[in-house]
């Protein structure tokens, strides 16, 4: 299912913990190979990489390629033909855009 702001809102309070709010006990202590570390290590990333898409993806009010939104069915280059920057100050996220510069081809709606 495609989501909608409102599917988006309803699911992104599950992101807005305070990052800082992220424990984890280690199992094994050791310091060589340490896959317990290193699991846990890339779990905290993917939990803050996915915080940072659902913010992303509440804030793109359009569709593009396979980024589809019920509520926004059309892309809209006016608004969004722009790189997404997005990053955390203490337990905020904090989001920009910047101008994609267009060199050889304009962009085009994919039609499947």
């Amino acid at each position: 299912r495609s989501p909608s702001e409102q599917c988006l809102y309803k699911g992104f309070p599950d992101f807005i913990l305070p990052t800082s709010s992220f424990f984890f006990t280690l199992v094994d202590k050791s310091k060589v190979f340490n896959t317990n570390l290193i699991e846990v290590l890339e779990l905290r990333n993917m939990l803050h990489l996915a915080r940072a898409v659902a913010y992303c993806a509440l804030h793109r009010r359009e569709s593009r390629g396979g980024h589809y939104r019920e509520d926004y069915p059309e892309r809209d280059d006016e608004n969004f033909l722009k790189h997404t920057l997005v990053w955390q100050e203490g337990d905020k996220l904090k989001i920009e855009y910047i101008d994609v510069k267009i060199i050889y081809h304009q962009p085009a709606e994919r039609k499947y």
